[in-house]
């Protein structure tokens, strides 16, 4: 493999074809969100189809703008597949609460290194109110912010 000192254009024609593919992955999520499903294997089924389709419309595509098209059709491809995988690996994969190294690496690639996936022990908390409940915060006596009289209240920029 061999690298050389890239041209502006080249860093263009790159760029262009990371946006369009950036953009067919965000339209083919929009495309699986419009097409209603009865269920989440009515919706593998449409992620696992709009897939197929879209590499076979890359693969067969040869019209204008081709720098931009085919990047997008792999990026609706893309992240079709990266969905499923990560929801089969989901199913497969049991997380460690404290995985080393490797498998962290692991479950971080499957799409599992989100805080959300982890054991409950290890999630922030989910009730807001256990931390307003410190004595250093105190309840706000809104009556005392503003009493309701119109161009009175210094708040209201009067």
């Amino acid at each position: 493999m061999k690298f050389k000192t890239p041209k502006s254009k080249d860093v263009m024609q790159v760029g262009k074809g990371l946006i369009a593919f950036e953009g067919g992955k965000r339209v083919g999520r929009g495309v699986v969100g419009a097409i209603p499903s009865k269920d989440a294997n009515q919706t593998k089924l449409i992620k696992g189809g709009l897939a197929v389709a879209s590499v076979i419309a890359a693969a067969a595509y040869k019209g204008g703008h081709a720098d931009l098209v085919i990047p997008a059709l792999v990026g609706v491809a893309a992240e079709q597949l990266g969905n499923l995988v990560d929801q089969q690996a989901a199913k497969i994969i049991k997380l460690k609460p404290n995985p080393d190294m490797p498998t962290k690496f692991m479950q971080d690639t499957m799409g599992l290194g989100c805080p959300c996936d982890q054991p409950n022990d290890q999630m922030p908390p989910q009730n807001t109110w256990e931390m307003l409940a410190s004595p250093t915060v105190k309840a706000i006596e809104w009556d005392t912010v503003w009493d309701g009289a119109q161009g009175e209240n210094e708040f209201a920029g009067a």
